[in-house]
């Protein structure tokens, strides 16, 4: 997936802040099982402008069929059910204010090689 140094300075940034690791995947299965095991929290970055730009979601659910994700270019004043056609590929605006896709969808980029993902093991949270 293209130059990796966006996704790489967002896992320095994640460790800088968290104090844990991040490790880069290009594996759509680990990605797949980091969210059946609870995660909500992995970054994505992925093909997104017609201009082969990239764009860095993150992923915070597997939802039947579809992924929710945090999108941080936002989508504020949408309503709930609203379909996005910016973008890569479909979304729905959910209620809480996430989008979600279709998992299949996010499959193809991952196997077209235009998605990576960081999944960060971070430290136990701070006692203070």
């Amino acid at each position: 997936m293209g130059d990796p140094s966006e996704l790489d300075r967002t896992g320095k940034l994640l460790e800088a802040m968290m104090g844990g690791h991040a490790d880069r995947t290009e594996s759509f299965d680990a990605v797949r099982a980091a969210l059946a095991a609870g995660r909500a929290d992995v970054v994505v970055e992925l093909s997104w402008y017609p201009d082969g730009g990239t764009h860095q979601i993150v992923l915070t659910q597997l939802d039947g069929d579809r992924i929710r994700c945090f999108n941080p270019a936002g989508h504020k004043g949408r309503s709930a059910g609203e379909i996005l056609v910016d973008g890569p590929f479909r979304r729905r605006v959910e209620q809480d204010g996430s989008e979600s896709f279709l998992v299949a969808e996010l499959e193809a980029r991952f196997a077209a090689g235009k998605a990576a993902a960081l999944l960060f093991q971070g430290r136990e949270a701070d006692p203070r």
